[in-house]
């Protein structure tokens, strides 16, 4: 399960509470991505470290909404940086695709 966090975000898709990034005490912002079972209360890693590169990276304090089988996310920081990118987490595929904002 994922350990303690704050400035996540934690939405829910399906049958699935996804959990994306946060920041982790001494260790910073984190991009680590966990689905929890809402039937079985399992929790399952989506995306950890070796993963970084295939999706919005770490992060904390960004915003994050549910439609029908997709995450979107956007902005937050990136330790004390701020970002204003946009992705979409697809649970049909299990891919990240980043999302084209002005």
């Amino acid at each position: 399960m994922p350990t303690n966090r704050k400035a996540h975000s934690a939405v829910v898709v399906g049958s699935a509470m996804l959990v994306y990034g946060g920041f982790v005490d001494m260790k910073g912002s984190s991009h680590d991505f966990w689905s929890l079972d809402l039937d079985t209360m399992a929790w399952s890693l989506l995306s950890g470290p070796q993963q970084a590169s295939l999706g919005p990276g770490p992060r904390h304090s960004h915003s994050a909404m549910a439609s029908q089988s997709c995450m979107f996310l956007f902005g937050g920081l990136k330790g004390l940086r701020e970002q204003r990118d946009f992705w979409r987490w697809s649970s049909t595929s299990d891919t990240w695709t980043s999302l084209r904002n002005k």
